[in-house]
């Protein structure tokens, strides 16, 4: 299988390790950003997830919820 093209910008391949609704379940694989895009007070680190087979579907999730590849 070819790799979908990334998204413009900065950003690294991943594999969701959790569900993210009815359109994205665990296992998807798509992209991070690079850099992260928000960090609460608890120190937990979130990141843009964009989805490989559509740039569309984009999500924010948790450091924790992503597998870097």
């Amino acid at each position: 299988m070819q790799i979908p093209k990334p998204p413009e910008g900065n950003y690294r391949r991943a594999k969701l390790l959790v569900r993210l609704g009815a359109l994205v379940p665990a296992g998807r694989e798509g992209w991070v950003s690079e850099k992260p895009i928000n960090q609460e007070r608890q120190g937990r680190v979130m990141y843009e997830f964009v989805s490989a087979t559509n740039h569309d579907l984009t999500f924010k999730v948790y450091a924790e919820e992503v597998e870097l590849q």
